[in-house]
């Protein structure tokens, strides 16, 4: 398995998912490389992909319970960069009842979310200025009026005595102009 030598490259929620995914039992270590507190080194014990023991810089070496092992954990996660490494499975304190998945990944974010929300949003945003005829750099003003205009000629009440294909036509066009008109006022563009 191969893991990014660096936390920047990928997020922790995908590390610990694809160790879960994997059935893999060994230690996780993250050596903070930034900050004040850079040379910090975290341990994360996985025991057939769960997590059973956290071990965050300082923290003693106690017996885990399982509020300070999801805190342990919480502050993992706002890391924004560290070494990685994997170590190969060892006795040590671990829980009982290991961490579920559900309790160390569900709602983290991964790699895949990062950028993705700002360019389906950007490409939305294009398509839209597209179906309105109108440059990425129109302002709202230039939205508004091409969107009226637009509205005036497509509206299906303009044009009672057409045929029902040509209706369908006029309906799908105002709809799509209606959603492009929509998507633009939901990002913001229509404002200011």
């Amino acid at each position: 398995m191969n893991l990014p030598g660096k936390l920047r490259l990928s997020t922790l929620g995908d590390l610990l998912g694809t160790l879960h995914r994997a059935g893999i039992s060994g230690t996780l270590a993250l050596r903070e490389i930034r900050g004040a507190t850079a040379g910090r080194c975290h341990h994360v014990h996985l025991r057939r992909g769960l997590i059973v023991s956290v071990e965050a810089a300082g923290s003693s070496p106690e017996p885990p319970d399982r509020a300070q092992v999801k805190q342990h954990l919480e502050e993992l996660f706002r890391l924004e960069d560290a070494e990685l490494s994997f170590h190969v499975a060892r006795g040590g304190c671990e829980l009982e009842v290991p961490l579920t998945p559900r309790e160390f990944l569900h709602g983290r974010p991964r790699s895949r979310d990062r950028g993705q929300r700002g360019a389906r949003e950007g490409s939305l945003r294009r398509g839209a200025l597209t179906v309105l005829g109108l440059p990425p750099t129109a302002t709202p003003r230039e939205i508004q009026r091409a969107f009226r205009a637009q509205a005036w000629v497509l509206h299906p009440d303009r044009h009672p005595g057409v045929s029902a294909e040509r209706r369908a036509e006029l309906n799908r066009a105002f709809s799509r102009l209606t959603q492009a008109y929509r998507i633009l006022a939901e990002e913001g563009s229509l404002s200011g």
